[in-house]
């Protein structure tokens, strides 16, 4: 019987601990705080790539945002303290406007990646 529990508890803890990896994952990411940013390239109609320092966060947008590619600033505005999904990207275009977009989803680039 004490066999038994010790091999059950284990495939438990296993079990446990491979749901927590994702979550670990998730913290080595880098956050990219709205504070931070301290310049843009890569600028499409759906995506622009971030920076801040050497690290590069892409912001891919929830449908097209008219002159994305040509905007001449851009800042922030987030939720929490780092920059995530949902949050506005808001810029200026090419005529002096100012709009914003949605993201939909935000990827932290590799230095290994950004440098292929």
């Amino acid at each position: 019987m004490t066999r038994l529990s010790t091999v059950l508890l284990s495939a438990g803890l296993a079990a446990g601990l491979a749901a927590l990896a994702p979550l670990a994952a998730a913290a080595d990411t880098p956050c990219l705080r709205t504070r931070g940013i301290d310049g843009f390239i890569e600028a499409t109609t759906s995506s622009i790539v971030m920076t801040q320092g050497q690290r590069h966060w892409k912001a891919d947008m929830a449908g097209a945002c008219t002159d994305l590619e040509s905007a001449t600033n851009l800042s922030a505005i987030s939720r929490g303290a780092c920059l995530k999904s949902g949050d506005k990207v808001v810029y200026t275009d090419k005529l002096g406007g100012s709009r914003s977009c949605k993201i939909s989803a935000l990827t932290y680039v590799t230095p290994e990646a950004a440098s292929n």
